[in-house]
Formats: structure tokens, sequence, C-alpha cells
């Protein structure tokens, strides 16, 4: 019976019972709770998560899964292309959405241990980027196009740095002049 329980006891039970729920359904709910680009990443963070053991509870969280995890996403074939490996950078940020996750639990007194801070992220690669010249960009603005919509978006993503999905979602309302 509870009511004759200790504190302690109550507290023990808790615990217990707490050490049993799913941690993939939590991090389910976090998931949801994410908008935007923000969302996106948790919920492929997610597939991963459940395709490396989709039965995690918050009672096998420890130093040694984390680590696992850690490793399986620095091995795992990408889930767009079986031919290639998630890229570093991929990695090192669903990793970081993992911790994120453990240490909102800890936060919200679900865990009252923090695994995560036991084990270290890794450093995001350096990236490549490709861009135009200017005379490049000149010569492709001097270019007929069929789509004048899709000329004009382009060149303002260039001449911005938004992305094309960016530049979807812009309002004329977000637009200021500068001059």
């Amino acid at each position: 019976k509870p009511e004759v329980y200790s504190e302690q006891e109550r507290e023990q039970l808790r615990l217990k019972k707490i050490r049993q729920q799913s941690f993939i359904e939590y991090f389910e709910k976090l998931t949801n709770k994410r908008t935007g680009n923000n969302h996106t990443a948790w919920a492929s963070c997610l597939k991963y998560l459940k395709q490396f053991n989709d039965n995690i509870t918050f009672g096998d969280l420890n130093k040694s899964i984390c680590e696992d995890f850690r490793e399986y996403l620095l091995t795992v074939k990408s889930l767009r292309s079986d031919q290639r490996k998630l890229s570093r950078n991929t990695a090192a940020s669903y990793f970081n959405k993992f911790k994120a996750a453990i240490n909102q639990a800890f936060e919200d007194n679900i865990i009252n241990d923090n695994p995560g801070r036991r084990v270290k992220g890794f450093k995001m690669g350096e990236t490549k980027r490709e861009y135009l010249t200017y005379e490049e960009l000149q010569k492709l603005a001097n270019t007929e196009c069929k789509y004048k919509v899709l000329k004009n978006a382009f060149l303002f993503s260039c001449l911005s740095g938004l992305r094309w999905s960016d530049i979807q979602k812009l309002l004329w309302e977000e637009v200021r002049d500068t001059e």
C-alpha cells in the first residue's frame, strides 16, 4: 500500500516506473514541439534513433548507449542513399539532438543522471561551398530562360544568400528596402 511507504520508497517506485517508460516516445514528443527546419532535423534524428534501437527506455540511458549511438551515426548508411554514410556534420547535428533530449529529460526530472554530459560530441567538419564568380553570375543574368520567375528567384538567391526553401516562404512584408 502506497500510504505506508516512506518518501524514499515512493521515490524508488516512481523511478522504477520511469525507467520502464519509452525514451523514444519522449523523443517523439520533443520532436513534435519543434517547427520548421528544426522539426525536420529532429524527425530525421528520430528515424536514425529508431533504426539504432526502437525500444530504448529511460532505464537504458547510460554512457555506453550514448557512445554506441554516437558511433552508429558515424557508420550508418544515409536513408537517402544506401551508397553513402551520413556526413560528419549531419551525424554531429543528430547526436546533438539526442543529447538535447537527454538534457531535457534531466531538466524535467524524468532521469536523475545525465549520461549525455559524459559523452563528447564530435567536431563539425569543414564544408566546401561552391559559389559563382561575379562574371558567371553576370553571364547567367544575361542568358535567356524559359521561366523568368525561376531565373529571378535564382539570381535573388545568389545575391541574398537565401536558400530556395527560404525564398518560397518569403513574404513581401519581410522584404525591406535598404536604400
